[in-house]
C-alpha cells in the first residue's frame, strides 16, 4: 500500500517541528527608574522567522533567559551561547552592564539581571509592543564568572526564576557564597576541574553547597578550565587562565559540547515543562565519562513539573483595582499565593486559597510590574502583570 497524502503531512510537520529557529536580534536600552533611571542596554536575541535584527517573531511564546557575563568582559564573547539555545526556542537578554575592568558592581549588575527579565515580561503583554505574546511565563538567569555571581544574588533576591544555571560562578562582594540559601530555582553549576581562575574549592562548591532548591546539579568537567563556556577573550578571560595556571586538557569545542548537552535538558524541562528528557538526562549524568556529578534532586521531580503556567488564568492586563484568578481544574484546589514587586520583594505574606476562582484585591498596590506566585503540592509557577491606576 502507498503512503498516504496524510502521511505525507504528518511527516512534513514533524520535519518543520524538529527545525530549528532562526535567530533575530533587537537592541533595548531599558530604563531602571528605582535607580536614578539607570539605563541597560540589553543585546535581545529571539527565535525568528529569518535572520536579522529586528526580524519578526517565530511563531509562539518563549522563556527569557538573562544573561550574566564574566569579569571585564563583554556578551559579544558569548555569541556560541545565543547561537545554540536560541534556536532551541529560548529568548537570551544578553545584559551589557558592568564591563568595566575597574571596579564594576555586583549588587548592580544583580538587579540588571532581575530588570531585565521583569522589563521585558512587562513588554509582553502590552498590545503596541512587538514582544506582545512571544514571552512566557517562564525565566532563568545564566550567568558566567563574576556573572555567575551575579547571578546568585539576582536569584537570592528572585523567588519567582525557574531555573539558575551557573558557569564557573565567581565569589562577589558582597558574597554570592552567603547569598546562595537565598536562591531557591533549581540549579545547575558548572565547574571545569582544571579551573586556577575561580576554582572549584573556594567558590564553585560552597556556592553549590548553600543554593537552596529542591533540584540542583553540581557538574564537574573533567579536564575543563574557566574561560572555555565562551569564545576566545585573549586580553581578559583567556590571559587570566594563562597567568594563573589552569590545567586544562580538553578544547574549547568539547568544553562547550559538554555544557550544551548538560544545560540543555535541564533548561527544557523547567523552562518549558518538556519530561520526555529527563531519565536520559539523569543516566548521563551518573555514567558519563566526560563529568563526576553530584545530583541533589527527588527522583519524581520532572513529574511535578506538569503543572505549566498555562493551568494558570489571570487577568485582566493591565490591571486596576483588582486581580481575577483562575485555575482550570474540575474540583477546587488549595494551596498558597503570594505577590512580589519588580526588583523580588514579597509585598505580602502568603495567603491561602481553596477554590480554583478566586479575586485579589490590588487598591492599596503603586502602579507598577508584579509578580503573581503560586504553590500547592504538584509545583510553584509565577505569571507577572502590570497595575495601572
Amino acid at each position: 500500500m502507498k503512503p498516504s497524502f496524510l502521511f505525507f503531512f504528518l511527516l512534513f510537520f514533524q520535519i518543520l517541528q524538529a527545525q530549528n529557529f532562526a535567530i533575530g536580534h533587537r537592541t533595548e536600552i531599558l530604563i531602571d527608574a528605582s535607580r536614578n533611571n539607570r539605563e541597560i542596554p540589553v543585546e535581545v536575541y529571539y527565535p525568528a522567522l529569518i535572520t536579522g535584527d529586528d526580524a519578526a517573531f517565530a511563531t509562539g511564546a518563549f522563556p527569557l533567559v538573562s544573561f550574566g557575563h564574566g569579569f571585564a568582559m563583554g556578551v559579544d564573547v558569548y555569541t556560541n551561547i545565543t547561537d545554540f539555545f536560541v534556536p532551541k526556542g529560548f529568548i537570551f537578554l544578553m545584559v551589557n552592564t558592568e564591563t568595566s575592568l575597574f571596579s564594576p558592581s555586583h549588587p548592580d549588575f544583580g538587579l540588571d539581571l532581575n530588570f531585565a527579565l521583569s522589563a521585558m515580561q512587562a513588554k509582553g503583554v502590552l498590545s503596541a509592543s512587538p514582544y506582545f505574546g512571544k514571552i512566557s511565563d517562564k525565566t532563568a538567569i545564566m550567568g558566567h564568572s563574576m556573572g555567575g555571581g551575579a547571578a546568585v544574588l539576582a536569584a537570592a533576591a528572585n523567588q519567582t526564576l525557574n531555573a539558575l544555571i551557573l558557569m564557573a560562578p565567581a565569589v562577589t562582594n558582597p558574597s554570592s557564597i552567603t547569598a546562595a540559601p537565598q536562591a531557591t530555582a533549581p540549579a545547575i553549576v558548572f565547574s571545569g576541574d582544571g579551573d586556577a581562575v575561580v576554582t572549584p574549592t573556594d567558590a564553585h562548591v560552597p556556592i553549590f553547597n548553600g543554593l537552596n532548591a529542591t533540584c540542583k546539579h553540581f557538574i564537574s568537567i573533567l579536564g575543563g578550565g574557566h574561560c572555555y563556556y565562551g569564545n576566545s577573550a585573549p586580553f581578559t578571560c583567556d590571559l587570566g587562565e594563562t597567568v594563573s595556571g589552569s590545567t586544562i586538557t580538553i578544547t574549547r569545542e568539547q568544553q562547550q559540547s559538554i555544557f550544551y548537552d548538560f544545560a540543555l535538558p535541564m533548561m527544557e524541562l523547567n523552562l518549558k515543562n518538556d519530561a520526555s528528557k529527563w531519565e536520559s538526562f539523569k543516566d548521563s549524568l551518573q555514567n558519563s565519562t566526560r563529568i563526576n556529578s553530584v545530583i541533589n534532586c527527588p527522583d519524581d521531580f520532572a513529574a511535578l513539573q506538569d503543572f505549566d503556567a498555562s493551568d494558570l488564568l489571570i487577568y485582566p492586563q493591565p490591571a486596576h483595582s483588582q486581580l481575577e484568578v483562575v485555575l482550570p481544574n474540575n474540583g477546587n484546589v488549595s494551596g498558597i499565593y503570594e505577590l512580589w514587586n519588580s526588583v523580588g520583594q514579597k509585598i505580602n505574606s502568603e495567603t491561602a486559597f481553596i477554590s480554583n476562582t478566586f479575586s485579589i484585591s490590588l487598591e492599596d498596590l503603586p502602579a507598577g510590574i508584579y509578580v503573581f506566585v503560586l504553590e500547592n503540592n504538584r509545583a510553584r509557577i509565577s505569571k507577572r502583570f502590570i497595575v495601572m491606576h
